[in-house]
């Protein structure tokens, strides 16, 4: 750092603000304060304010007194905020180890002989021009000219020698020896960087310290003023393609790609990495990159897909027909929904069941396109030089694994299971190290490979669907090798990385779940949006809807009161707030249908984002409005006899009367589920870093499922309702048995 300088540009700061500089005067030393407190010069704060409360003046220091010039000195009790002695004030003059009293004539004597020629030459500066008495206001001066005005030369000197002393004593202070210069504020940023490097420096490994000190010495140099253009253009070109740096399409993010998972070390989208990519872009062109897409096409690449040419439905196996329809789970999901994937004997017949068949079923997820698919979609970005090859060699090692497992081991066997479950356990851990946000983008769709695999192994017979939309399950389990419709299905399979919080992975909608509820009539209650045709408050209109509002009201109010008396809760409302809350969500309702019937009209036949869009910035002239009113009647006690304790959190600030509505009717109808059939099988990380493989069989209370609202359409995502995702970890209602 160019201490000099510094103080240069501190002095023209302070000038700029105050007028004429006295580094004596304390008001102006409490400015100096501020201003290195801004730029946050601490260090060099802490040294200049030392040196200059501390400086003794040639005069002679004086406690409790403050120096006013020409050797006269007043109470520190009398100098105004101003910097300058009240008006009346006693003046004392130090013979340079006492005060002796003076009158005011005597100090003025005394002024005039020593500043007279001073005082003339500052009355003339711009500062003290401006804004004078019958004089015309003139331009505002240019910043720190105070310090520069013809005749005053001899009035400054204390402030040139000061001024010296300073610069002597930063740089002897400093352990900067470049002879770099930078601006105030590019300055202010590069030590924000700085200061967020050695922040996340403990997650960095001692190479990837090395790297990111690189990194920051070149991109210092794209601000150093001492460094010529030419050279900048040479900098900027090695720093980009050495260290693979890119940035987002809204040009605010740095991304160091050769740090893999911490290629946001300098900052994630703030002012100083915007400020970065600014500079860095002055000298050479930055590819723009979608992480977000990146992480979509890889979990798109690999979610499990066996083929089509493996996809069996009833229609064409009657093994398959016998094992939908004869299970009481399996027969309640879509007839469209139903079918497996499985290998195919060479008499074209599909090899049945996977239990008797292990080592077949094994092979032919072993060789699952999508695993394939992820690897050569990973190598085109290590290519590219957006993932690391650490990536692509974590995927590549586990297939191989997979690939052995089927000649060194037993099928089915208690080893072979073990074996597929370290390959992913060092999947997990190689993916997260290599690149965490990429490695969940995977993960949470292997996962059910996982799953899937493992139980084959273990002898278990088990299918993967083949319907993409299949509901709440992504395996099928069958409890025993007969036919006897003892199934159960495993759930939700995700991964979360040593994060903490109740849902793991993608949660499930509330209208897919809802579907294999044993009760034929709770099924298909529920849309996926607020304003959705037919579903207008996330539950079918015929539910609630009448000939007008009144009977619209009614209709409501019967709702609620059924749904809390099935589920116990007739004493959490009283009558009047039911009343309350059905006039309320009638209001809501009909505000909710009419707005998009007029937008309809008014916008004709346009793309459903462009509609949804109109619809959202509509809704939002209104819902606040109705949430205050909603929020009114229901409390937080109110949330947590509902919804369970775990879960008031999230209503508490996202209750409208929609989501109220909707979340009712989904309580009753995890209260009769029985918890669906499913199982809910979790992978990821404890805070220790410890991958973790657990299966848990659902249930019925609400308090053990995490219940998060997407109640919203907007571009891009068709909203999803109520999510639900199983925890397990949530405590009965008073008065029942606790495990």
């Amino acid at each position: 750092m160019n201490h000099s300088k510094l103080i240069d540009e501190l002095l023209n700061e302070l000038s700029y603000r105050v007028g004429i500089v006295d580094l004596k005067n304390k008001n102006h030393q409490s400015i100096i304060s501020e201003i290195l407190s801004e730029w946050e010069e601490y260090d060099v704060k802490k040294i200049i304010m030392e040196f200059l409360t501390n400086e003794d003046d040639t005069e002679g220091k004086h406690k409790g007194h403050t120096h006013i010039g020409a050797g006269v000195y007043v109470r520190d009790s009398d100098v105004g905020s101003d910097g300058k002695s009240k008006k009346g004030s006693q003046k004392y003059k130090s013979d340079g180890k006492s005060l002796k009293a003076i009158s005011d004539d005597e100090y003025q004597k005394m002024k005039s002989a020593q500043g007279e020629e001073g005082e003339a030459a500052a009355s003339d500066t711009p500062q003290n021009q401006q804004g004078g008495s019958g004089g015309e206001q003139t331009e505002e001066p240019e910043k720190g000219t105070s310090l520069k005005q013809g005749g005053y030369d001899k009035k400054v000197e204390k402030e040139d020698e000061i001024r010296k002393k300073l610069d002597n004593t930063s740089k002897g202070t400093s352990t900067e020896t470049s002879n770099s210069v930078f601006n105030k504020k590019d300055e202010t940023i590069l030590n924000r960087v700085k200061k967020q490097i050695e922040k996340n420096s403990i997650v960095l490994s001692d190479s990837d310290k090395k790297m990111a000190s690189d990194v920051y010495s070149f991109t210092e140099k794209l601000f150093d003023e001492s460094v010529s253009d030419d050279k900048k253009r040479e900098i900027a070109e090695d720093l980009k393609n050495k260290f693979k740096i890119t940035t987002n399409a809204g040009n605010t993010k740095y991304y160091i790609n050769t740090l893999g998972k911490n290629r946001k070390l300098f900052g994630n989208g703030t002012k100083s990495t915007e400020r970065l990519v600014s500079q860095i872009k002055k000298y050479t062109q930055l590819e723009e990159v979608d992480y977000s897409g990146i992480k979509k096409k890889l979990t798109a690449a690999a979610k499990p897909d066996l083929g089509k040419e493996f996809e069996v439905k009833p229609d064409k196996d009657d093994n398959v027909k016998r094992m939908f329809e004869s299970s009481p789970i399996l027969s309640k999901i879509k007839k469209s929904q139903h079918g497996i994937f499985a290998p195919i004997g060479e008499d074209g017949k599909i090899i049945f069941p996977s239990n008797k068949n292990s080592k077949e079923y094994l092979k032919q997820s072993f060789e699952n396109p999508a695993l394939t698919k992820t690897i050569e979609l990973t190598r085109g970005y290590v290519s590219d030089g957006l993932l690391t090859k650490e990536y692509l060699d974590t995927l590549e090692n586990h297939k191989k694994r997979l690939n052995g497992i089927l000649d060194n081991y037993e099928i089915p066997s208690d080893q072979a299971a073990k074996a597929i479950g370290e390959s992913y356990n060092d999947l997990m851990i190689g993916l997260n190290n290599a690149d965490s946000e990429a490695a969940s983008a995977v993960m949470k769709q292997l996962a059910e490979n996982r799953l899937y695999e493992t139980s084959l192994a273990l002898g278990e017979e088990v299918y993967l669907p083949s319907n993409g939309s299949f509901p709440g399950g992504d395996i099928i389990r069958i409890g025993s090798s007969e036919m006897d419709g003892k199934l159960e299905r495993v759930s939700l399979v995700s991964c979360k990385f040593g994060k903490k919080g109740r849902t793991y992975g993608c949660p499930a909608n509330m209208k897919a779940v809802t579907q294999l509820h044993p009760d034929e009539s709770k099924r298909d209650l529920f849309g996926q949006y607020v304003g959705e045709e037919g579903f207008t408050m996330m539950i079918k209109d015929e539910l609630i809807e009448g000939k007008d509002s009144k009977e619209t009201k009614e209709n409501t109010s019967k709702l609620l009161k059924k749904s809390l008396l099935n589920q116990g809760l007739s004493e959490a409302f009283s009558d009047d707030n039911v009343d309350t809350v059905s006039e309320i969500c009638t209001d809501y309702f009909y505000k909710l249908k009419n707005l998009r019937v007029k937008l309809k009209s008014e916008l004709g036949n346009v793309k459903a984002d462009v509609f949804w869009g109109e619809y959202q910035k509509e809704l939002a002239k209104f819902k606040k409005e109705y949430q205050v009113k909603i929020q009114k009647v229901v409390g937080e006690s109110e949330l947590e006899k509902l919804f369970g304790k775990n879960n008031v959190a999230n209503f508490k600030t996202r209750l409208t009367p929609d989501v109220l509505l909707a979340g009712v009717l989904l309580t009753e109808n995890i209260r009769t589920s029985g918890g669906y059939g499913l199982e809910h099988n979790k992978q990821y990380y404890t805070d220790e870093g410890e991958p973790m493989y657990k299966t848990e069989t659902g249930n019925d209370n609400p308090d053990d499922y995490s219940l998060t609202i997407r109640n919203e359409r907007t571009a891009g995502r068709n909203g999803g309702g109520i999510q639900m995702s199983y925890t397990g970890d949530g405590k009965r209602p008073t008065g029942e048995l606790q495990e």
